[in-house]
């Protein structure tokens, strides 16, 4: 077993024991002043501008309304148009409670429940002015639309890869009495060209992220 794995077994099962004697009470949530996603993200900023989301492509809800219900706090789901006429779709859903019971639920789970393909998936760090973001993008096929996709995640205040990172984050948050929140922060597009949508995306979230209160930065982008 190499030094990297013999670190996180040690971690995991401190963490197991530790939880035994240390339920977490505190919530991160109630130290969020006037969180309120509709209010914190702007109807217009930098080249773009809210539309009427009839307008635009089908958005794809994170779940279906009975379990978006149970498992976040707050929705958002919004799609903008540049001065070319490009459309990007905002979705944003924030969870309060991000305990196994409650955690956030991925677009790899709900664009195939809504008849969707995911053709392709990979990590990827997305620089911003503001910094770096550990993201997801995706390709997801129906019939003959096809629709790249940029994602991330926070817990707490930082941005993580799903899996291993988020775990640790979770059990960390946890040792310190604490229960984090999280975000599922995702853009999408629709258009063949999927190298133009992505990069289309990566310019309305850094025109998007720059218009935000540096308050709320940590809370949706881990920055």
């Amino acid at each position: 077993m190499n030094l990297k794995k013999m670190v996180l077994l040690v971690s995991m099962v401190a963490a197991a024991v530790a939880a035994i004697y240390l339920e977490p009470t505190q919530k991160i949530a109630a130290e969020r002043k006037n969180f309120i996603l509709a209010n914190i993200i702007p109807l217009q900023f930098g080249e773009w501008k809210l539309i009427d989301s009839s307008e635009g492509g089908r958005i794809v809800n994170p779940e279906q309304n009975t379990l978006i219900n149970k498992l976040y706090s707050q929705t958002l789901s919004r799609t903008y148009a540049n001065s070319k006429g490009e459309q990007v779709m905002l979705v944003i859903a924030y969870g309060e409670d991000q305990s196994d019971g409650t955690q956030l639920h991925y677009p790899e789970v709900c664009y195939p429940a809504q008849g969707f393909q995911i053709i392709s998936a990979d990590n990827t760090l997305l620089n911003t002015s503001l910094g770096s973001i550990p993201v997801r993008k995706l390709i997801a096929t129906f019939s003959t639309r096809v629709e790249p996709i940029i994602y991330w995640t926070t817990i707490g205040n930082r941005a993580v890869f799903r899996g291993k990172e988020t775990r640790l984050l979770k059990l960390s948050y946890g040792l310190q009495g604490k229960i984090p929140d999280g975000i599922l922060f995702r853009t999408s597009s629709i258009t063949a060209d999927t190298t133009h949508g992505f990069e289309l995306q990566i310019s309305f979230i850094n025109n998007l992220l720059s218009a935000l209160p540096a308050n709320n930065l940590n809370a949706i982008a881990g920055l």
